[in-house]
């Protein structure tokens, strides 16, 4: 960490020296360094770019810089611990402290690891020691001096009038700004080195600048995200995207996949909670499988009481009702990048045609480690429909409404007998299973006194996005009609945005989630005129008129 600004200090030192010998011994004291000199740590990279955060930083002087401003040079040793946290240092961390307090070659021989951490703490872990030296420094409760803050100007902080040193440095959210992004990301302690520099034969105090170690939580949600074809969106790794459509009484699978933030050993907040609240038109079927993730991808089935605690119907960070909500024990995940969590839900009987019925899943985490308060929230949607079919029973030609047929519907191609439930005359929804279950379901469609029946609860699309077709075949015509000779196809063509997530419109067809299809009768009649039936009658009726002229005609001889 510090190896690289030693090695600079002794070289330095050494053309100092050089050049003081040169001058006969004299040193120079008019660009002598100034007793009260002081520098800043500046840091970068709060956020992306075009974002806006609200933060804070604090520096905690951890390393003391020996400076002789009498020879104007450093002197050795040149670094020691803070009388602060030497002890502690001798304690938990002997191999970084040599006698007289000295910061030995193996702590500063460790890696500073800078820049954003995607996830977890398992980045920091692997990368070095100097992410569990400061994790468990800053659990001390020893650093409680601040040697310097600021608050941020834009995407960066600078702390100044720092004197010389090594610094532990806090970044934490204020949570006073309206931004979408403020208070998104969760910052890591940093190291930073206020120090003396030679330049131009003279020493000065050199800044420092470092970057933000920083992680952004996210969260993602699909749908139904077995379907491969580019012709459907399921919302896997799009943000408030994913749709599908499903039938009355048919599982919809959903992934939940989320980050997990970096905390410090030293946070006192470190809640973290996944939920999700669905509309009234889905039955949450209470499922729920959740994994760890590696960075690698490999993934591990965590256990309900010791990773996380499952609630039914309570409410969310923000006093939101929710369906479930998962709360995560920190320490139980902490060595993972990700959550992943698996559920279905069952479309019931409140599912409205063409309506969305959506199930909006949070994230809700401590976006102030250091404190008692503060949380974020990410959420992410996903939505699906049902459709329905319309039918106008007409008398042929008069285009008079037809009362009294009857019809069972199914899908083409798919031998699947439909029950449905009769709602009111003519109007009849998909049955659930514990309505079929319950003997109050039937294949039978009736329609009404004006020969209308409206049937929903039906699946618009299959699992590649193509239109589903469905047959309606008259089971019973209208009474003196002649009854249908063939199915009549009936073709859900839902209709699909730019983004090609489902909007609840069809194809085709003016009202919202139905397709209207006009059906013909013909009346029942005897054969037309000309026919061999009336030759038949005509011929009867000749004979008889013969046989009584004749009959006539022997009674008057005799």
């Amino acid at each position: 960490m510090l190896e690289k600004l030693k090695k600079g200090i002794v070289a330095a030192v050494a053309i100092a020296t050089a050049a003081t010998v040169g001058s006969f011994g004299l040193a120079s004291t008019a660009n002598a360094l100034d007793r009260n000199a002081t520098g800043s740590i500046t840091i970068s990279n709060l956020a992306e770019d075009g974002e806006t955060v609200d933060v804070t930083a604090k520096a905690y002087k951890i390393i003391d810089v020996n400076y002789d401003y009498n020879a104007d040079q450093p002197e050795s040793p040149e670094f020691t611990w803070n009388s602060a946290i030497a002890a502690w240092v001798k304690a938990n961390y002997p191999e970084y402290i040599g006698n007289g307090n000295i910061v030995t070659d193996k702590y500063e021989g460790l890696p500073n690891v800078e820049g954003e951490t995607t996830s977890g703490i398992e980045n920091n872990v692997t990368t070095g020691d100097i992410a569990k030296f400061f994790d468990k420094l800053g659990s001390s409760n020893l650093l409680t001096k601040v040697a310097g803050s600021a608050k941020n100007n834009g995407n960066s902080v600078t702390i100044n009038k720092l004197e010389l040193g090594g610094y532990y440095v806090e970044v934490t959210n204020n949570n006073g700004s309206d931004s979408t992004a403020n208070g998104m990301y969760v910052y890591r302690a940093v190291g930073a080195n206020v120090l003396p520099k030679y330049v131009d034969k003279q020493w000065v105090v050199e800044d420092a600048n470092i970057v933000a170690k920083r992680s952004k939580p996210s969260m993602d949600k699909s749908i139904n995200e077995q379907r491969k074809s580019d012709n459907i969106n399921t919302g896997l790794d799009k943000r408030d995207e994913g749709s599908d459509t499903a039938a009355v009484g048919e599982a919809v699978n959903f992934n939940l996949r989320t980050d997990i933030p970096a905390y410090p050993s030293n946070a006192i907040n470190k809640k973290y909670w996944i939920s999700d609240a669905m509309d009234k038109g889905l039955t949450f079927n209470d499922d729920i499988t959740v994994y760890g993730v590696k960075s690698t991808g490999a993934e591990t089935k965590l256990t309900e009481g010791d990773a996380y605690t499952k609630t039914l119907n309570t409410k969310d960070m923000d006093g939101h009702d929710v369906t479930f909500l998962l709360d995560f024990n920190y320490e139980k995940i902490r060595s993972y990048a990700k959550i992943h969590v698996k559920y279905t839900a069952t479309v019931n009987e409140n599912a409205v045609v063409g309506e969305p019925i959506y199930n909006h899943a949070k994230l809700q985490y401590s976006n102030n480690p250091y404190r008692g308060e503060g949380h974020r929230t990410e959420e992410d949607k996903t939505k699906v429909y049902v459709f329905g079919i319309k039918v106008n029973k007409v008398a042929a030609g008069t285009q008079k409404p037809l009362p009294g047929a009857e019809f069972k519907l199914e899908r083409k191609n798919v031998n699947e007998a439909f029950l449905f439930v009769k709602l009111q005359s003519g109007v009849y929804r998909k049955a659930t299973s514990d309505e079929i279950k319950a003997g109050k379901a039937d294949g039978t469609l009736q329609v009404d006194d004006n020969g209308k029946l409206t049937v929903y609860g039906l699946k618009g699309a299959d699992d590649n996005g193509n239109p589903l077709t469905y047959l309606l075949t008259e089971t019973k015509a209208p009474a003196g009609y002649n009854k249908l000779s063939e199915p009549i196809e009936v073709v859900l063509d839902p209709v699909q945005d730019e983004k090609k997530d489902y909007t609840g419109a069809v194809e085709g067809s003016t009202e919202v989630g139905y397709v209207s299809k006009t059906v013909e009768n013909k009346i029942g009649k005897l054969p037309k005129t000309g026919g061999i039936g009336t030759i038949v009658f005509s011929v009867l009726g000749a004979l008889m008129i013969a046989g009584g002229v004749m009959l006539l005609a022997s009674r008057k001889k005799a």
